[in-house]
């Protein structure tokens, strides 16, 4: 479970930072054309990287996202926004403090919304998800687990603009 738990934080973390500017950047597009529609973004990301929970997680994978996004100038500043669906698929070696080793492979589908609001001086954005996990676990021990698991998600950032 915890490297499914840690392929959704990446997923999550995708979509807050390419995800979030391919769909700012279809967005803006869109509404540039004059049109008032929604833009339609795409992206791909993936890496590999080291969990540490006491013991720790060694995560390798792949997200995609595709959705749709729209931009409207508001009192305030410039407000994005926009439903997605996400994919993600991916492989993990989990070590344990007393030696075990298990290893598993990991995939999800999802679909949330998204939204960003940018002022002159500061941003604030989040996004809602839901989706469903398939994980299948290989202990050393021969013990093969399989899981398929409902998760959603939330996730609410804030600050400065960086250039």
């Amino acid at each position: 479970m915890r490297g499914a738990s840690a392929f959704l934080n990446d997923g999550g973390d995708y979509l807050a930072g390419s995800g979030m500017e391919a769909a700012k950047k279809e967005a803006h597009a869109a509404a540039q054309a004059g049109s008032g529609a929604y833009g339609l973004w795409a992206g791909m990301g993936g890496g590999a990287l080291r969990h540490k929970t006491g013991s720790y997680v060694d995560m390798k994978g792949w997200n995609l996202g595709l959705g749709w996004a729209r931009e409207n100038a508001v009192q305030a500043g410039t407000l994005t926004f926009g439903p997605f669906v996400e994919y993600g698929r991916g492989s993990y070696d989990s070590y344990l403090d007393d030696g075990t080793h298990g290893s598993g492979k990991t995939s999800f589908f999802g679909a949330g919304m998204m939204a960003k609001l940018e002022t002159g001086s500061h941003w604030i954005d989040g996004s809602l998800r839901i989706g469903r996990d398939k994980e299948r676990l290989h202990r050393a021990c021969k013990l093969r687990h399989f899981e398929h698991l409902l998760w959603r998600a939330g996730r609410r950032g804030q600050g400065l603009p960086y250039e």
